[in-house]
């Protein structure tokens, strides 16, 4: 066919444009009322007042309160929903509306349909719908019309030569990306009416760009439309993150990752402790900078901090990278207590010292150290005041108490201890690091005070199975998604152990920690603390375990063994007081002990452990004998 005949085969204009003459309006109608729906809000709002009130004045008494009462219900409920979706000065704006609603109701309804009253309806309704059309009005004209007639007009031209037809080169990302944030967000009538998204710049993974509101809004209203955002672009749950920009509260930097690297283990790559007191520990998903801990402040003494987060999320990880990096530091000389009775840290078993397992033996070092903090007070006061600077003459005591909760919850001495801790060793260049599963002031011991004390220094908050008070540990803006909706699995099935937030950083953005699979393979520098500190006595600590040693059942122990002894038994001999009682080596250590045994019978319970077939280390020895470490490594230097 010839390009001829196609032309003669064709629609001419003419014919289509009487073609579309005889095309039916309620379609038409339809597709402009739900174009201009927001605007026609304050039009349908006058003349339901005004029918309200018509109904009411055409009606007798007392029938004519059921159309007031209806009235009156919709108004009612018309502010409530307003309240509801918006804030600030909107609502005032939606309660003005409603009264004066109400108002002329009952005026229309007492003095008539065509009274004064209604003529000043007309005249305050339109007057109090100006800043509503001027939100709501049309960016752009309405050419839809037009447009299809464009398309039919396009049509009957002649068909050119493909050689002819030009081509167009498809729309940049950043261009696409602007595109859709305007049809879908921006909007009149969308989620965020009225915003502009600017200044979009790709990266590795994905794209960030510069979000402006209109006034009277609040970037804070970005989070609540993140799953939103996330649905235009086509993206999974926790892709989307708003941050402020610190010029103005109307503008928020937009973080979109479209492929997630948090999904690829970053490993510790060594110590990263500087000057400033911090190191890095977690990684940002946008793959920047990673996030980093404070241990101390210069020149403002020792941090606090809290990591938080339920089972399997991570947080004895988190702790290993702290200690790890404690323990390879010449300023920092760390401690532990471990809630979960030796089990939570077992890696650090043997290479901290200072290490409590249960309750007690957790007092006992808090105030071990309050006693140490109160040695550095001349040190303090021949500074002139301040605080003291973490230093290899004056190092850095942090205390790390893992699953804090179980102690905290359980005992108030251990609360107030903590309490007295964290509000006044910071300055002696304490710190104190909690772990707990849940971030509420519950397992603070319902503490405020130490709450308030950890909220000044570090808060890593990891996922959660259960909700809780988030604002307990939020510092400064809100997160983008709740801790418990964190997921536990990646999309590729590996678990997401060290997923979480940094609350106290800059940036509120979705991280997670850097991974060290096993303490023991990097160093452990023994700080030691000044002579000062060194001359008070270290509390003995009970090993792990052997607390069990002592059962209800055993509660004649020492009658047992003063019996032996009466008949002739040495108490030097172990293994014939172990014969004659019945009793364990732990048993019998607990009573020679109690009875004041000097060195010797401490030298008699290692010998007798080493006869039995336990290991020449100092870890094995204390779990064997019941001594604390420093008795156990002073001991075995004598054999």
């Amino acid at each position: 066919m010839t390009a001829a005949t196609q032309v003669e085969s064709g629609p001419t204009i003419d014919q289509d444009q009487d073609t579309g003459g005889e095309q039916k309006w309620g379609p038409e109608a339809l597709r402009l009322a739900r174009r201009y729906r927001n605007s026609l809000i304050p039009v349908a709002a006058i003349a339901a007042t005004y029918g309200v009130g018509a109904t009411a004045a055409a009606t007798e008494m007392p029938t004519d309160l059921v159309p007031l009462g209806i009235g009156a219900i919709g108004a009612g409920g018309a502010y409530m929903y307003a309240a509801k979706h918006t804030n600030g000065v909107q609502k005032v704006y939606a309660g003005i509306a409603a009264v004066a609603s109400e108002m002329f109701q009952l005026g229309i309804g007492v003095f008539g349909g065509s009274s004064l009253a209604a003529a000043m309806m007309f005249v305050v309704g339109s007057a109090l719908s100006l800043p509503w059309w001027i939100k709501h009005s049309e960016p752009d004209p309405d050419v839809t019309a037009e447009q299809a007639f464009a398309v039919k007009a396009e049509q009957s031209r002649p068909v050119l030569p493909a050689a002819e037809v030009p081509t167009q080169e498809a729309p940049a990302e950043e261009e696409v990306v602007v595109t859709l944030w305007d049809k879908h967000l921006g909007a009149s009538g969308k989620r965020l009416a009225g915003s502009q998204l600017t200044n979009v710049e790709s990266f590795e993974y994905g794209w960030t760009g510069l979000v402006e509101l209109q006034t009277e809004d609040h970037w804070h209203q970005i989070l609540g439309v993140t799953k939103t955002v996330a649905s235009v672009y086509d993206l999974p749950d926790g892709r989307v993150f708003p941050e402020a920009t610190g010029t103005s509260v109307r503008r928020a930097k937009l973080t979109v990752i479209e492929r997630d690297p948090l999904e690829e283990v970053r490993r510790w790559q060594g110590p990263g402790l500087n000057e400033s007191g911090t190191f890095p520990l977690m990684t940002p998903a946008d793959g920047g900078e990673p996030l980093r801990y404070r241990l101390w402040t210069p020149g403002g003494g020792a941090n606090h901090g809290l990591i938080s987060g339920g089972t399997r999320s991570g947080k004895s990880k988190v702790l290993d990278v702290a200690l790890t990096e404690c323990a390879m530091s010449l300023i920092t000389r760390p401690m532990i207590i471990d809630g979960g009775g030796g089990g939570s840290l077992v890696q650090w078993l043997g290479r901290v010292e200072e290490y409590a397992t249960n309750l007690n033996d957790a007092k006992e070092l808090v105030k071990y150290l309050l006693n140490l903090a109160s040695k550095r007070r001349p040190a303090l006061i021949d500074q002139g005041g301040g605080s003291i600077e973490p230093s290899e003459e004056h190092p850095l005591v942090p205390l790390f108490i893992d699953e804090a909760h179980e102690f905290l919850m359980a005992d108030k001495e251990f609360v107030r201890l903590c309490e007295r801790y964290a509000q006044q060793l910071a300055k002696y260049a304490f710190g104190l690091h909690l772990s707990t599963q849940v971030p509420s002031l519950e397992q603070l011991g319902g503490s405020g005070a130490l709450r308030g004390q950890l909220k000044t220094g570090t808060i890593v908050a990891l996922r959660i199975t259960e909700g809780s008070n988030q604002s307990m540990i939020s510092v400064g803006h809100p997160l983008p998604e709740k801790l418990k909706d964190l997921p536990a699995e990646f999309s590729n099935g590996q678990p997401t152990r060290g997923l979480g937030y940094v609350m106290t950083a800059e940036r509120k953005i979705r991280s997670r920690a850097l991974y060290l699979e096993n303490p023991k393979d990097f160093p452990f520098v023994d700080v030691p603390l000044e002579p000062a500190l060194r001359a008070v006595p270290v509390p003995t600590m009970t090993a792990p375990g052997t607390e069990e040693l002592v059962t209800p059942e055993d509660v004649d122990v020492s009658n047992k063994i003063a019996d032996a002894i009466a008949e002739g038994i040495e108490p030097s001999d172990i293994h014939g007081l172990m014969q004659a009682t019945g009793c364990t080596l732990g048993q019998i250590k607990q009573a020679v002990s109690k009875w004041g045994s000097g060195a010797s019978s401490v030298d008699d319970l290692v010998a007798h452990a080493l006869a039995d077939g336990c290991a020449k280390n100092p870890v094995d020895i204390m779990q064997a004998t019941g001594l604390s470490l420093g008795q156990a490594r002073e001991v075995l230097k004598r054999f």
